[in-house]
């Protein structure tokens, strides 16, 4: 056989191209791993996120009482389909009892509620929808609604708690 003839290794047309698909492989790979890592950091972090009561905001709108028209407008149009027109209960719970599924019907558990939602319940988390104002005027016109006794109410659901 001829020296000619003989194939030294890198003759070949693929090898330029193997080293280009090793280092294309392992650049992939880091980046999975980084951006794995970001996301599940990103996830605890919303997680571990404390929802904070503004006293004095809540407290404004308790006062009003029934002229808290900012958090009646926003129940109407956000929360009625599910809890019915004045809290009733519709394929929601009654908020107009001393009975809550989620929390103890304090306001701070109604305003966690409201912005952090029960997705396996089917209520929507509403953070990032409304401004902090009116995730205080919609938990004091919720908060305001219980004793309220409106006809058609679903029967009670959850724990009892008394105010």
């Amino acid at each position: 056989m001829n020296d000619e003839n003989k194939k030294k290794v890198g003759d070949s047309p693929a090898f330029p191209v193997l080293p280009l698909i090793v280092v294309s492989v392992i650049i992939f790979a880091i980046g999975v791993l980084l951006y794995k890592n970001n996301s599940s950091r990103n996830t605890t972090q919303v997680v571990e996120e404390k929802i904070v009561l503004d006293e004095n905001l809540f407290e404004k709108y308790l006062a009003m009482g029934s002229e808290n028209i900012k958090g009646k407008e926003i129940f109407l149009n956000r929360c009625r389909s599910c809890h019915g027109e004045s809290g009733q209960g519709n394929i929601g719970p009654n908020l107009t009892d001393d009975f809550w599924i989620h929390g103890k019907g304090n306001p701070i558990d109604i305003l966690t509620m409201i912005k952090s939602g029960a997705p396996r319940m089917g209520m929507p988390a509403w953070k990032g929808m409304l401004n902090d104002d009116e995730f205080h005027a919609l938990a004091a016109f919720v908060y305001k609604m219980a004793g309220t006794n409106p006809p058609g109410a679903k029967p009670p659901q959850g724990i009892q708690y008394a105010k």
